[in-house]
């Protein structure tokens, strides 16, 4: 039997994504950017200048506080923001009508991503905007900006539908709010705030390049990938180094079968990352879960050893990587990383659970059964839902003739599994006497699948029950179409369900083309 690869799973328990697609455009103006050596000795002149102001205490009040100002924003040009704070915070208090003193504040507050305290200095500032309605929904729509990154998503909602009730054509608040959106998984409006914002922003390309992104981003939640294919190319277009809709681009392609153009965007997407490891391991480990997909394994293995040997905190690379050890019957390699994959979520035991199963799994294919039911009782302490670990435990005590704890263990699989829709169920209603009903589950599965992969799955699992009920004809057809699809001959030979078939000379071929 073959289950199907532990890395959707994950993905599913975890919710892993895809890139985000760049930044927002902030609805904030950010100081300067710092571009060349000449211009941090001017800045660092005028902080000098402004010290020695402050030290002679030949200043009145109002002159002070201008001085203490002026440095605070040499500080923040400079990126160093408490130094900042500390001056505005001076500033203000010598001069309470020093109203830009709330806002430069607020981004030094940002920058230390402080982002509740950021808010405070808008809110504030609030207070002295009651009769200026662009000002007013400017600020309200800093605030939704901040408490997206807070993931306050409700209230950043809120927030930018009141700058928006204040200023309609407001583009950045369609920008932020489609943001947020896309973040609460409301994909249809977050594509409508970013289609309308681009009328907005016509000839600015950045800008309207990380709006194709963004609406890319979203489309590709709802699969509409050929949409999503085609803003992702006019973002690219706007900017062709975009390395964030390059990297998701691949994404896309890769989930709409265009395998070559996703290896394209991969390598192009690698090379925008140098240095940048923990980026890069992620990228090594996207590329390695598409190489999976495409019955790859071995550059699947290669790719998440150099994510692995990249930053070795990165969980999902060993999981891929296990799995990929998996489908290509190096079993004892695939145990190894699921066993590395245990401190890395020690705290989650659902996903605990689901490790153990797997190694329970591997374990079956070693023919290691005392191990099967060991690993298969710890996933079940951790989760007492895991029907996966109850049918792997059933079938290491049918190997070891222990027939009425099976069958007590297939009873929970067939209480537990409520979709009656999953291999394992199947499997067991053929192991309980009832193997029309297994094909039948299988049948429909591969009736209701458009994804290649997952079709070579059910068509393995329909080749491993026709074999069990010793039908060579039905499950030589089945295999083939496996194999023929790229699926791993070395699995097939290791796989104890194909037993009553790997005499036949249909099986003898295959195995040896």
């Amino acid at each position: 039997m073959q289950k199907l690869l532990p890395l959707l799973s994950l993905i599913l328990l975890l919710g892993i994504k895809n890139n985000v697609s760049g930044q927002n455009i902030a609805p904030v103006a950010q100081p300067v950017a710092i571009d060349s050596a000449e211009r941090v000795k001017k800045i660092m002149n005028t902080i000098d200048i402004c010290t020695k102001a402050i030290d002679s205490k030949s200043q009145d009040n109002a002159m002070l506080s201008s001085t203490y100002a002026i440095r605070g924003t040499g500080y923040l040009s400079l990126k160093e923001y408490n130094k900042a704070i500390s001056d505005y915070t001076t500033a203000m208090a010598l001069n309470p009508m020093l109203l830009e003193g709330y806002y430069r504040k607020a981004i030094a507050y940002e920058g230390l991503k402080d982002y509740q305290s950021a808010i405070k200095q808008y809110e504030m500032l609030l207070s002295y905007n009651k009769d200026n309605q662009r000002a007013t929904a400017s600020i309200y729509n800093s605030i939704a900006w901040l408490q997206l990154q807070l993931k306050q998503y409700d209230k950043a909602i809120k927030s930018d539908s009141i700058a928006l009730s204040l200023q309609p054509s407001m583009n950045e608040a369609y920008v932020t709010r489609g943001r947020v959106y896309l973040a609460k998984g409301k994909n249809e409006l977050a594509i409508l705030d970013f289609t309308t914002a681009m009328g907005g922003y016509e000839n600015k390309k950045k800008p309207l390049s990380m709006l194709y992104a963004g609406r890319a981003d979203a489309e590709v939640k709802l699969k509409k990938y050929k949409e999503a294919l085609n803003d992702y190319s006019a973002a690219l277009k706007l900017e062709p180094d975009y390395k964030y809709a390059i990297w998701n681009r691949a994404g896309c392609y890769n989930m709409n079968g265009d395998y070559q153009l996703a290896a394209d965007d991969y390598n192009t997407a690698i090379k925008f990352y140098n240095g940048d490891n923990k980026n890069l391991s992620k990228l090594y480990d996207d590329r390695a879960r598409m190489e999976i997909g495409m019955q790859q394994y071995q550059k699947a293995i290669s790719d998440d050893s150099v994510a692995i040997s990249l930053n070795n905190k990165y969980a999902p690379a060993y999981w891929d990587q296990a799995g990929a050890y998996a489908q290509n019957a190096d079993f004892q390699l695939s145990i190894n990383g699921y066993e590395a994959c245990m401190d890395f979520y020690k705290s989650d035991k659902t996903i605990t659970a689901l490790i153990y199963s797997n190694i329970a799994n591997e374990e079956y294919f070693l023919k290691e059964y005392p191990k099967v039911i060991h690993a298969s009782n710890a996933a079940i302490a951790f989760d007492s839902k895991s029907w996966e670990a109850y049918f792997n435990r059933g079938r290491a005590y049918l190997k070891t003739q222990d027939k009425d704890d099976a069958m007590a263990d297939f009873d929970k699989v067939l209480k537990l599994d409520t979709t009656k829709k999953s291999s394992e169920y199947a499997f067991v209603l053929f192991y309980m006497g009832k193997p029309d009903a297994a094909i039948d589950i299988m049948q429909k599965n591969v009736i209701a699948t458009t994804d290649s992969y997952l079709l070579l799955n059910h068509y393995y699992n329909l080749a491993c029950l026709y074999s069990l009920m010793n039908k060579p004809d039905e499950a030589n057809s089945y295999l083939k179409k496996c194999v023929d699809g790229g699926y791993s001959k070395k699995y097939a030979i290791a796989d104890s369900d194909l037993d009553n078939i790997r005499n036949t000379d249909e099986f003898k071929a295959m195995i040896n083309k």
